[in-house]
């Protein structure tokens, strides 16, 4: 299950606390973006296997995702990257960003590491990536 950054968590209090002000309004981007990381994005920083390679972060608008339900929102469509044209390393982590490149950490998670092989593809299922707000 993934874990929310503390850029988001802020901009979910500010939205919330701004009582209609209008002032600190957070305003979600058009399409978010999946990464794979072969770090902790949260603890470390995202570390992306190099773009080129047949990686790239996929792009992701609300048809991919479920309505939030009891606190929980999840993929509701699969999420495909690769195939890898040469050895991507270690993946043990995802992480979900505002931009195509560089861009704000939204929420982040670890998976079960994945050694990614040239013609390897990764690949989160339907309902795989869940984040709860706690």
């Amino acid at each position: 299950m993934g874990a929310f950054s503390e850029y988001i968590k802020n901009k979910i209090l500010d939205h919330v606390f701004s009582c209609g002000s209008g002032l600190k309004v957070y305003t979600p981007p058009q399409m978010i973006y999946v990464a794979l990381s072969k770090t902790d994005p949260l603890v470390i920083g995202l570390t992306e296997p190099p773009t080129g390679d047949g990686y790239s972060r996929v792009a992701t608008d609300s048809s991919f995702w479920d309505d939030a339900s009891d606190g929980f929102v999840r993929n509701s469509a699969q999420i495909v990257f690769g195939p890898a044209t040469k050895y991507w390393g270690v993946i043990s982590h995802f992480a979900i960003l505002d931009s195509a490149s560089g861009g704000n950490i939204l929420f982040a998670g670890g998976i079960s590491e994945k050694f990614v092989e040239e013609g390897d593809m990764l690949v989160f299922n339907k309902y795989n990536l869940r984040f709860r707000l706690v």
